[in-house]
């Protein structure tokens, strides 16, 4: 990547930019993290990628929500999907 940006310096610019997107997408999942509640989390989380409910274990899904597997059985429980 140096070598890139000392022959163009559009690659620095790409670089920035790259970065600043993936900054931006962890900060607002940090974010998102503290202030919503678990149920919040697990709901947008079947919103925006229903896959996963299905591809992934759920220790692992338990684990990004960061909440027990028994407090995600809880919330499935709870919700009609």
């Amino acid at each position: 990547m140096d070598k890139l940006i000392k022959e163009n310096t559009n690659w620095l610019l790409f670089q920035k930019q790259t970065a600043e997107k993936y900054f931006m997408t962890l900060e607002k999942r940090v974010f998102e993290h503290q202030k919503e509640k678990a149920e919040n989390r697990y709901t947008n989380l079947i919103k925006r990628h229903p896959e996963y409910i299905k591809q992934i274990p759920l220790q692992y899904i338990a684990s990004y929500l960061g909440i027990t597997q028994r407090h995600l059985s809880r919330i499935r429980a709870k919700t009609d999907f």
